[in-house]
C-alpha cells in the first residue's frame, strides 16, 4: 500500500514495514530493494513462476532494473512528492527511492482487458485467437474482453503491426501466417504477440523507439521474455511478423541474445515489414532463430515498406537466404518500375537508388498517410497493389505510371 496520511518516512522505511529481497536479485551492484510486506506474498508468486511464466519473468526483470534507477527516471516517473511509477505492460510498480535504496510499496498487475477501437486499453502480450466465422478471429469470449496469456502452447505465434484493436489484428494476421508457412498451418487457433500500435503516438513512435535501440520499449521487453521462456520448452513455433512489428522483434531479439538464448527453435516469416528486414534478420541469425523458406512479402508499391526502409536494397540478401533466387530476380526487376509507379523515377536517375531512398524518407510525412490499409493485404503483384487501393494514373509530363 502507497503511503497515506503524510507518515515520518524515517519512521515508515524500516524493517517494520519492508522486507529486504535477498534471491538473486540484489546479488548484483546497485540499491538495495525493499518490497512493503502486504505485496510479499505477489512478490513471492513472480519469483517462482519467472522462469515458467513469461509474464512473471518479464515482472521481476523489471523489478530488478529499478536496482539502477537513476535520477532522471525518477523525475519523469513522479506520482507524488516521494513515490515513483513504472509504467509496465500488464500493470505498474509504484516505488519510492529513499536515503539511496528502493522501497516497492505496490505492484499492481492486470491479466484481463477490455477491447475499444483505436485506443491502447490492452497491454502487448499473449492472446489466444481463435477463429469464430469464416473471416472473424477474435481473443476473448466476448468481443470486448481479452484474457492474456502465460505460455505459448500453439504451433504459431504472430506478431502484429498497425490495428485498430487486438480483435483487428487478430482477425487480418491468419493471411500472412497461411502465406509464410503454407494453407493448411492454421487449425482455428494461434497465439498472438499483441503490439499495441494504434495511430502514430502508441504505433509508430514506439516503432522508432525501438528500431533505434536507444530507448526500448515495454513491449519489446515483454516479447524477449516470451521468446526466452518459449525458447525452453520443446517445441517448434512458427513466428510470423507484421509491419511494425519488425521494428519491436529486433529490439526483443537484441535482449534475448544479450541473455546467451539460443532460439533455434523458431521459425521466422517477415510480412509487409515496415522496417529494414536486414537489420532484423541480423539480430536473427545472432540468435539462431530459422528463416522461412518462403520469402519476406513485401509490396514494392507501398513507400512505407520499399524505399523508406531501404528495403528496395535490403529486400534481395534477405529473400536469397530465404534459397528462393526467383523472388530475387523478382525484385531487381521490378525496382525501376516501382520507382516510376510511385513518381520517384526521375528523382532515382539522377540520385541513384540509395539517394531516391534518402529523398522518400524526407517526403515521409506525405507518404506515410498512404497505403497503411494495403499493409494489410497480401500484395505481390501491380494488379494486387490496384485491387487494394494503389491508384496508378499517367503522367504525360514525365512519360510513366505514378501514384494517382
Amino acid at each position: 500500500m502507497a503511503i497515506s496520511g503524510n507518515p515520518n518516512p524515517e519512521e515508515y522505511y524500516t524493517p517494520q514495514n519492508f522486507v529486504e529481497l535477498v534471491d538473486p536479485l540484489n546479488k548484483t551492484t546497485g540499491k538495495k530493494i525493499y518490497v512493503s510486506k502486504n505485496q510479499l506474498e505477489r512478490y513471492k508468486n513472480i519469483f517462482n513462476g519467472r522462469d515458467k511464466d513469461f509474464n512473471f519473468s518479464y515482472l521481476y526483470k523489471q523489478i530488478t532494473s529499478l536496482k539502477n534507477v537513476g535520477f532522471m527516471n525518477s523525475l519523469l516517473s513522479r506520482k507524488s512528492v516521494l513515490a515513483r511509477m513504472l509504467p509496465l505492460e500488464g500493470g505498474q510498480l509504484v516505488y519510492v527511492v529513499w536515503k539511496g535504496e528502493v522501497y516497492i510499496e505496490e505492484i499492481k498487475i492486470q491479466a484481463d482487458y477490455k477491447v475499444e477501437k483505436n485506443k491502447r486499453t490492452v497491454a502487448a502480450g499473449v492472446y489466444k485467437a481463435t477463429q469464430r466465422e469464416e473471416n472473424r478471429w477474435a481473443v476473448g469470449e466476448s468481443a470486448f474482453s481479452a484474457p492474456s496469456l502465460n505460455v505459448v502452447n500453439t504451433k504459431n505465434l504472430a506478431i502484429n503491426g498497425h490495428c485498430e484493436d487486438i480483435n483487428d489484428a487478430a482477425t487480418y494476421m491468419p493471411k500472412f501466417i497461411r502465406h509464410g508457412f503454407g494453407e493448411s498451418a492454421l487449425n482455428g487457433v494461434y497465439a498472438l504477440f499483441f503490439n499495441p500500435c494504434q495511430g502514430f503516438a502508441n504505433g509508430d513512435w514506439q516503432a522508432i523507439r525501438d528500431s533505434s535501440g536507444i530507448s526500448s520499449t515495454q513491449a519489446s521487453k515483454k516479447l524477449a521474455e516470451v521468446l526466452a521462456i518459449t525458447a525452453k520448452k520443446n517445441m517448434e513455433v512458427n513466428l510470423t511478423v507484421h509491419e511494425s512489428g519488425h521494428a519491436l522483434l529486433k529490439e526483443a531479439l537484441r535482449q534475448v541474445h544479450k541473455s546467451s538464448i539460443t532460439l533455434d527453435q523458431f521459425t521466422v516469416f517477415y510480412a509487409n515489414p515496415t522496417h529494414n528486414i536486414e537489420l532484423v534478420d541480423v539480430w536473427r541469425r545472432r540468435t539462431g532463430m530459422r528463416l522461412s523458406p518462403k520469402p519476406p512479402l513485401m509490396n514494392s508499391y507501398s513507400p512505407h515498406q520499399f524505399l523508406l526502409t531501404g528495403n528496395a536494397i535490403s529486400y534481395a540478401p534477405v529473400a536469397y537466404m530465404a534459397n528462393n533466387k526467383n523472388a530475387v530476380s523478382t525484385v531487381y526487376n521490378s525496382t525501376n518500375s516501382v520507382l516510376g509507379a510511385i513518381g520517384l523515377k526521375a528523382v532515382a536517375g539522377s540520385l541513384g537508388l540509395a539517394g531516391a531512398a534518402s529523398w522518400a524518407f524526407a517526403a515521409a510525412p506525405y507518404l506515410l498517410g498512404t497505403g497503411r490499409s494495403a499493409n494489410q493485404e497480401v500484395i505481390e503483384t501491380p494488379g494486387q497493389a490496384v485491387e487494394h487501393g494503389t491508384k496508378l494514373v499517367w503522367n504525360s509530363m514525365h512519360k510513366m505510371m505514378v501514384k494517382g
